[in-house]
């Protein structure tokens, strides 16, 4: 019942960020990580409630629900008009470029720094450095780092 509930809401995520996709893709990106992310968690619920052997742990539930609220609320504000999705990607790329060169501290920074002065989004130290990690761990898996 529970991850029936959850994926609802992440199937209306997932469909948030593929409206609020930019137009024109960057250089370096098709889909936005927040879409990747989006569908990833889509599918990692989905499997817990197909499976019903898979079961997520709370922690893991509670992360889902933490990440699915902070890409639902910047693609809303994508989506208002209040930000944009290119100006964001342009972000994306510079963290990206710092972690390539072994820069993670600066690469939380900068991100803290823009998604503060740009983006009017405050993240906690933890928040930026959760986010800077996974972004890590997916160009690890593209073989870019």
């Amino acid at each position: 019942m529970f991850y029936e509930a959850v994926l609802d809401k992440l199937e209306k995520l997932v469909k948030l960020c593929q409206e609020t996709e930019p137009d024109v893709p960057s250089d370096n990106h098709l889909f936005t990580q927040h879409l990747i992310d989006a569908k990833d968690m889509y599918d990692d619920v989905q499997v817990a409630l197909i499976s019903q052997t898979t079961d997520l742990t709370r922690f893991e539930m509670i992360q889902v629900m933490k990440n699915s609220n902070r890409i639902w609320r910047i693609r809303n504000k994508v989506k208002n008009s209040n930000w944009d999705a290119n100006g964001y990607l342009c972000l994306l790329e510079d963290v990206e470029d710092y972690i390539a060169t072994g820069s993670k501290i600066n690469a939380i920074k900068h991100y803290r720094h823009i998604m503060d002065t740009e983006f009017n989004e405050k993240f906690s130290l933890k928040q930026a450095k959760d986010i800077i990690d996974k972004m890590a761990e997916d160009m690890k898996l593209r073989g870019i780092k």
